[in-house]
């Protein structure tokens, strides 16, 4: 009886024909990604990797390294709560500062952060050091929302929800990844991981400032800002004039 009722809800969710060839013929009708578009959004997908990586490759390590400091473990909980509050504080804020300066620079002064937070950490010659670096770190590891706005501006409302679950995907993608890496690279040495973080976000920064271009409607709303402005201002002047 239980078989019979899973393959009566089965039968009642399966689609007609009719109805297949329908959906079929309304994706089609979709306007899919130009060439130039997926690269971007790759490129977006990889900023987003990147700064999730820089988060989970340590983790493994991080305790021990903090060892070499003499830390208590108190102080090593410091070092991920700073972190993790850091994270909290700044999505917001990094989302306000996309609105008025744009998503391709939040992502690029992003990944500039997390090198340089990176390579703080790496070389933390005390603590307080590596705490502060820590912490510097998880500002710029809020940049998820950002990366998120970006491809809701170049995709499609109706390919949105894909490329969405994409973006996601590789946030879990380094969560999985990243410690193993973390692992494995602090063999070589404690502070290695964390190292070719910042190395690796070094690399990407001209890539992305080079290939990776505006959300045009990011630039469709400041274009139609300065319009507004611009009539605003001579509404003004002209009631100037008549008075």
């Amino acid at each position: 009886p239980l078989l019979d009722t899973v393959d009566l809800v089965d039968d009642q969710d399966m689609l007609s024909p009719e109805e297949q060839v329908a959906d079929i013929l309304a994706f089609q009708k979709v306007p899919q990604l130009t060439h130039a578009e997926l690269y971007s959004v790759f490129l977006v997908y990889t900023v987003n990797f990147m700064d999730s990586l820089g988060s989970n490759i340590s983790l493994p390590s991080m305790p021990f390294y903090a060892k070499l400091f003499n830390a208590s473990t108190q102080q090593i909980g410091y070092l991920f709560s700073g972190f993790a509050i850091a994270t909290t504080l700044a999505l917001p804020l990094l989302s306000m500062l996309s609105d008025k300066y744009g998503r391709r620079v939040v992502m690029i002064a992003s990944l500039v952060g997390t090198a340089l937070g990176s390579l703080a950490q790496g070389w933390a010659t005390s603590y307080s050091m590596l705490l502060v670096a820590r912490i510097f770190s998880g500002i710029w590891a809020g940049v998820s929302s950002v990366c998120q706005v970006y491809v809701a501006d170049v995709v499609p409302a109706a390919l949105r929800p894909w490329y969405i679950s994409y973006l996601i995907t590789s946030s879990q993608a380094a969560l999985l990844f990243g410690p193993s890496i973390g692992a494995g690279l602090s063999v070589i040495g404690l502070n290695v991981p964390i190292l070719t973080t910042g190395v690796m976000s070094v690399f990407l920064v001209p890539v992305v400032w080079i290939y990776l271009p505006e959300s045009p409607e990011w630039l469709k709303r400041q274009y139609e800002n300065a319009v507004s402005m611009q009539s605003s201002g001579s509404v003004i002047a002209s009631q100037v004039r008549i008075q």
